[in-house]
């Protein structure tokens, strides 16, 4: 029998995997937070993150995350780097969408994607996790692909952020990189 096809695995894995990111952006979704502060969003995701082989450091003036994972191979710690960012905080402003996991909070709501956005990345540190070690390492010594990703909570403030993403990952930088925004009018 023949071997599922990478991507087409890797598209059925996260298929397995929706429930969970549902779940959680429904759960961030309600309790929705503004600016640098956002305890509840940050227990969210260290809840769904919970189980797993990776490294937290969080940063010291706000609730943005960096979340690291190794492969446990031999030569896997030092490979390609890949970083995905993705914003948690709502906006300020209300929400009469009458779904079952509408804001709780009067004048918030998460209407640009943000917790579908942390939802997402939760997933897909999970997914990566599963496959951290696949892989050869490449001619220049180089192993299966590494992930970063820093979850920084507010990309209308990055100033304040730049010292903790940057003094985290300055020693790591990216081979790839990606990051997920829309607007709340399209």
């Amino acid at each position: 029998m023949a071997e599922t096809p990478k991507p087409k695995r890797f598209l059925d894995e996260a298929q397995e995997l929706l429930p969970e990111a549902i779940a959680l952006r429904r759960r961030i979704h309600a309790k929705p937070e503004l600016g640098l502060n956002l305890p509840l969003t940050t227990e969210a995701v260290l809840d769904g993150l919970r189980g797993l082989d990776i490294g937290i450091s969080r940063g010291p003036s706000t609730s943005g995350l960096i979340v690291s994972l190794s492969g446990t191979s031999p030569g896997s710690q030092s490979g390609r780097t890949i970083l995905l960012r993705g914003d948690m905080d709502a906006l300020p402003m209300p929400e009469e969408t009458g779904l079952d996991f509408a804001s709780e909070i009067a004048g918030r709501m998460h209407a640009c994607g943000h917790d579908a956005h942390t939802a997402m990345l939760v997933q897909a540190v999970h997914l990566l996790h599963r496959h951290r070690d696949e892989g050869e390492a490449d001619a220049d010594g180089r192993g299966p692909p590494v992930v970063g990703p820093p979850l920084p909570p507010d990309h209308r403030r990055l100033r304040p952020l730049r010292g903790h993403a940057d003094a985290e990952l300055q020693d790591r930088p990216g081979d790839r990189g990606q990051r997920a925004h829309q607007r709340p009018d399209g």
